[in-house]
């Protein structure tokens, strides 16, 4: 039997020269997922295809300090 791959679709952007954000998305059958970076290629959030949002927080050093899901 043949795996089916899950991801339909894999886009993604960039402002890293601004310093800004780094941005990509993948879309599977049940909708999209969106995940973006930071300046310094850290998580910094996801938004998953049913709208649930994790925000990705960090210390001064770069490390993960909590992950904190909307109430949404």
């Amino acid at each position: 039997m043949k795996n089916k791959a899950k991801w339909k679709r894999w886009t993604g952007a960039c402002v890293l020269s601004l310093g800004i954000l780094c941005m990509a998305s993948s879309v599977q059958a049940a909708g999209k997922t969106t995940y973006v970076y930071d300046s310094n290629n850290r998580l910094t959030s996801v938004t998953t295809a049913n709208g649930k949002v994790y925000t990705y927080q960090y210390d001064t050093n770069g490390n993960l300090l909590k992950i904190v899901q909307s109430a949404s």
